[in-house]
């Protein structure tokens, strides 16, 4: 009867063990499983950094050009303000000089 009891015992420790030994199978495919889509979800945001900084580049570049616009504009403001200015000095020299013209005339 001893015998029975310690072979019972035998068996259980051994279906114990296979069933660790299985499960720890388990654990092992699933931790590589984890490990797998940690490098992937890894790269994907290595992929998506590379691309933010792209278009963080790309956006500087445009933002530079809009500021070189924006100066060429002011620029071409002042020269257009200095030509409005240069116009109406001239249209003001025309109609002093037509108005002593007319004076000349009437007087002759």
């Amino acid at each position: 009867a001893e015998i029975e009891k310690m072979d019972g015992k035998l068996q259980r420790t051994a279906h114990d063990k296979d069933a660790a030994v299985a499960h720890g199978r388990y654990l092992q495919q699933e931790g590589e499983a984890l490990t797998a889509a940690r490098d992937r979800a890894v790269a994907r945001c290595d992929a998506l950094q590379h691309q933010l900084e792209m278009q963080c580049a790309e956006a500087a570049e445009l933002v530079a050009e809009v500021e070189a616009l924006t100066a060429g504009m002011a620029e071409k403001g002042t020269l257009l303000t200095e030509v409005i200015a240069a116009r109406d000095t001239a249209l003001a020299t025309c109609e002093s000089l037509q108005q002593q013209t007319e004076a000349l005339t009437a007087t002759r």
